[in-house]
């Protein structure tokens, strides 16, 4: 019995927050923000790594693995699919063995939900020394702050440019 009660009130209190938002900002949810928006290597963070010119590189051997990216902490982008689209190059892609570079990922910040998320290794480069771009697709829920990511496991040479985040 006490389960079933905890569960009736948990979704009473549900539904009354729900009916509490006032209809303008699920308005403002559903619009959101339209258009592309650039992330670089000065308005997102970085936990190794340095500057390589206006972007950021990480090395082996120099750097440690970790979040050579993450950021951007915005509201600005409604509810329903988007795209976050990494600009990314790498130094080589013939060495061997070919191990995961870096993971992607898109989240939400106060919830920490993996939105999306996609492995890259050399393979996935077409040509050294070439920007590329690698596109993640999420649906962005509801008054979330998004999130970006590039982890880096340490075992390449990698150059960011910039993420962009799009509504499909």
């Amino acid at each position: 019995m006490p389960c079933s009660y905890l569960a009736r009130t948990a979704a009473a209190l549900a539904l009354a927050l729900s009916s509490a938002i006032a209809p303008a900002a699920l308005a403002q949810c559903a619009a959101g923000a339209t258009g592309s928006h650039q992330f670089h290597a000065g308005n997102t963070f970085h936990q190794t790594g340095a500057y390589y010119g206006l972007d950021w590189r990480v090395r082996p051997n120099i750097d440690q693995p970790g979040f050579m990216v993450y950021g951007p902490y915005d509201t600005r982008f409604g509810v329903g699919e988007h795209r976050a689209a990494y600009y990314l190059k790498v130094n080589d892609i013939t060495t061997t063995p070919r191990p995961v570079i870096a993971s992607l990922q898109v989240y939400t910040r106060k919830g920490g939900r993996i939105l999306a998320q996609r492995d890259i290794t050399r393979r996935d480069f077409l040509a050294a020394d070439t920007w590329q771009f690698f596109t993640l697709h999420f649906e962005n829920p509801c008054f979330e702050e998004i999130e970006t990511a590039i982890y880096w496991h340490g075992n390449a040479q990698l150059v960011f440019g910039q993420v962009y985040i799009l509504k499909d």
